[in-house]
């Protein structure tokens, strides 16, 4: 149905880990002189992980897992097997998507006609409200996406 908004993450289980990079120097509290600031903020965990690891087989429903999320930001691996996007209509987001498929096919389409194809290294920057949904994924492997989302400044 067009037009219609649908949930991203919707019935998906997610698993959530989140990461804020700070500068060295406020992360440390480290002043210009080297001494510790008392205005400094505390000191963080740096956090990763590999997005290609633990990849399920099989993948019986599309996973969406946030790995960064800020106020301004947030950062998911989604993970597709011959899956597409819900009958419910089309994605129509608030925020801007910069996706890219670091492993596997998959096919976008968008609400105006246009069409695109991304392969492993392949990326694309779809504005707020550009109404796409995922209309083929490769069906004999994981496909994993990053993808980007962030709104304009204020």
């Amino acid at each position: 149905m067009p037009g219609t908004h649908c949930a991203r993450h919707e019935n998906a289980g997610r698993a959530v880990a989140r990461a804020t990079a700070r500068s060295h120097s406020l992360r440390l509290g480290v002043g210009r002189a080297g001494r510790r600031r008392q205005d400094a903020l505390p000191a963080r965990s740096v956090k990763g992980g590999n997005v290609l690891a633990s990849l399920p087989v099989p993948l019986p429903s599309e996973a969406f897992e946030t790995i960064v999320k800020h106020s301004t930001v947030r950062i998911e691996r989604i993970l597709s097997q011959g899956h597409v996007s819900p009958e419910c209509g089309w994605y129509d987001q608030d925020e801007h998507e910069w996706v890219m498929v670091l492993r596997g096919r998959g096919h976008l389409e968008f609400e105006d006609g246009e069409e695109i194809t991304l392969e492993a290294g392949g990326w694309i920057e779809i504005p707020a409200h550009r109404k796409h949904r995922v209309a083929w994924t490769e069906p004999d492997e994981v496909t994993v996406w990053l993808a980007v989302f962030y709104r304009d400044p204020d």
